[in-house]
């Protein structure tokens, strides 16, 4: 877990990012993609990327590597590796991607177009993979800011989950809106996106309300997750809540606990009940 800056004759030039990870999964309720079997471990690329912010104040910089995918609430506020998560990771098929992009300010509004290899963990190119996305908005230190986002992709590249050889659904469109509106120890987050996997329409949304301390050491949420895939008859949707919170107890040291109730799952299948707590010391 690396970040430094590079400098040419005196001045800086870039900021560099390296986070990689050794990650072992045993029969989790859910396993990531990236992993070939339930109890696998792989080297997770999470974000290793360098920044050529050297312009930055001229409203560009231009991003290098494996870097978050510019796409709604995400690209605010970062939650990898935490155990609150908004929609990119299950509605678009990846969160973050080997690329490069483009990003700044202009005229108030923050902007990053990003073409990246739509491979995701590691770099694959089949069949003229690709992923191309957008999102401009206003400075989320503003009371009320919002953005809208285009993502456009060919996720054949991308690691297939277990049980299947290929990636399904690997032609991806979304349209999408995102806002946040911030009052002292209170904030209400929103997103939502529609647009098609192949040639199946399909929707995303989320709501958070949130409190905090005046420092942000501490933090609970709320959260109501849906999402839909328009099937022969009817929308196949999965509605869920998520209730957390979170404790920075130093500036290494981080408790996390979250609980999850179905409201709603396809097929009509039996609802349940999840909790996870999570212990995270970075070094």
């Amino acid at each position: 877990d690396l970040i430094d800056q590079l400098h040419w004759d005196g001045f800086p030039i870039a900021t560099i990012l390296v986070q990689a990870y050794a990650v072992e999964v045993k029969d989790l309720p859910a396993t990531p993609i990236i992993f070939d079997d339930s109890r696998d471990w792989q080297l997770q690329w999470r974000f290793v990327y360098l920044d050529f912010d050297r312009w930055s104040h001229k409203g560009i910089s231009w991003k290098v590597g494996h870097f978050q995918v510019p796409f709604g609430l995400e690209w605010t506020s970062d939650t990898t590796g935490t155990l609150r998560q908004y929609t990119n990771a299950k509605n678009l098929g990846v969160k973050a991607d080997w690329g490069m992009s483009a990003h700044g300010t202009v005229d108030g509004l923050d902007y990053e177009v990003a073409v990246t290899r739509g491979s995701g963990n590691e770099y694959r190119d089949v069949s003229d993979n690709h992923l191309f996305a957008v999102r401009i908005g206003a400075s989320p230190g503003h009371n009320l800011s919002y953005g809208v986002s285009y993502f456009d992709a060919q996720l054949t590249g991308q690691d297939a989950p277990i049980g299947m050889s290929t990636f399904p659904k690997p032609d991806r469109v979304r349209y999408g809106v995102d806002a946040r509106w911030n009052f002292p120890g209170f904030q209400l987050l929103g997103e939502c996106s529609r647009g098609t996997n192949d040639d199946l329409d399909v929707w995303s949304a989320l709501l958070e309300a949130n409190i905090h301390s005046p420092d942000e050491r501490n933090l609970a949420y709320l959260q109501t997750v849906g999402s839909a895939t328009k099937g022969v008859s009817d929308w196949d949707e999965r509605v869920q809540a998520h209730l957390g919170v979170k404790r920075l107890i130093g500036p290494s040291l981080s408790l996390e606990a979250q609980w999850t109730h179905d409201l709603e799952l396809p097929g009509n299948a039996p609802l349940g009940d999840t909790g996870v707590l999570q212990i995270r010391y970075r070094f």
